[in-house]
C-alpha cells in the first residue's frame, strides 16, 4: 500500500481528496436522472471487493446530491463490485488507468435514447390448412 491512501477496503484503496492526476487514483463519477430528466437524489451506491457480498466485506458508499451527481476516488487497476442500493443493479468494474471515468460507462450501461425505435424480427409461423 502506498503512503497516499486515506482508507482501504481490502486491497481497494479510497484516495479521498488526494491528487488523482498524479497517477494514483481515478475519480469515478455518476450523474443519475429519471426518465423525465429530473435528478435522482439520495441514491446510495456501494463499492466492495469481489467475490464477497456487501455483508461479507467492508464497503465504501457514496450518495447522489441534489443534482443527481456523486463521485468517489479509487486506486487505478482495482476490481470492485458496484451496487445501487434498492435496485438489482450490481456490476463488476475495473478502475481504469485514467484520471476520470463514468461509473455507468464502466458498467457497460447503454445510454438511453428516447427516440430509438425497437425493431422486432418477424416470427416464422406455420400456416395450417384444414
Amino acid at each position: 500500500m502506498s503512503a497516499f491512501k486515506d482508507f482501504t477496503i481490502g486491497p481497494v484503496a479510497y484516495l479521498g481528496t488526494q491528487d488523482y492526476a498524479a497517477g494514483g487514483g481515478c475519480k469515478l463519477t455518476v450523474k443519475l436522472t429519471d426518465m423525465e430528466g429530473r435528478p435522482i437524489v439520495g441514491q446510495v451506491i456501494i463499492f466492495y471487493e469481489p467475490p464477497n457480498t456487501p455483508l461479507e466485506s467492508p464497503t465504501l458508499e457514496i450518495e447522489t446530491d441534489s443534482t443527481g451527481y456523486a463521485e468517489i476516488m479509487l486506486e487505478r487497476g482495482h476490481v470492485v463490485e458496484v451496487a445501487f442500493l434498492g435496485t438489482a443493479f450490481i456490476r463488476r468494474i475495473v478502475v481504469p488507468d485514467a484520471p476520470f471515468a463514468d461509473i455507468l460507462q464502466l458498467a457497460n450501461v447503454p445510454v438511453f435514447d428516447a427516440f430509438s425505435i425497437v425493431k422486432l424480427d418477424p416470427i416464422p409461423v406455420i400456416r395450417r390448412t384444414c
